[in-house]
């Protein structure tokens, strides 16, 4: 599994049936629909790099996405939609995270969850002054110092 900011347009259709239509979404419904309330709704927006997730009250949220495969053959398995509200803190808004073959498969989401939080982790050690990572949906910030083994 890699990592980027970016996914080409080709991709769209993979990234909208994964954030909008995702069968796990449903678990999470009332706490989607808060953030939705708070941060806007995510929509897709063509640059002139490649495809990213926004929303209509923070433009600039930053994103990443989970890959694995290349060329044609890469598959979106997560998307994650970051931004720093406060100077400590990294706040996760959305994750939306490839089901698998098994809907729902545990072992699936967690490994993709994972790995998105070690990802975050290494990105928020790069940024001066971030010392947490605020799980979605408002759960709780955790330490990065707590996620070294990820």
């Amino acid at each position: 599994m890699r990592f980027a900011s970016l996914v080409d347009a080709s991709h769209a259709d993979q990234l909208k049936e994964l954030l909008f239509f995702n069968p796990m979404q449903g678990r999470y419904r009332e706490q989607i629909c808060k953030t939705v309330g708070e941060y806007g709704a995510p929509c897709l927006e063509e640059c002139e790099s490649g495809l990213r997730i926004t929303t209509d009250k923070l433009p600039d949220v930053q994103n990443l996405y989970a890959l694995t495969g290349g060329g044609h053959r890469l598959k979106i398995v997560g998307a994650l939609l970051y931004y720093r509200f406060v100077p400590d803190t990294l706040q996760i808004l959305h994750m939306a995270i490839d089901p698998g073959p098994r809907p729902g498969s545990p072992e699936a989401v967690e490994s993709v969850s994972l790995s998105f939080l070690g990802e975050l982790a290494r990105i928020s050690r790069q940024i001066s002054g971030i010392e947490f990572i605020r799980l979605p949906y408002g759960a709780k910030r955790i330490p990065i110092s707590s996620l070294s083994n990820l």
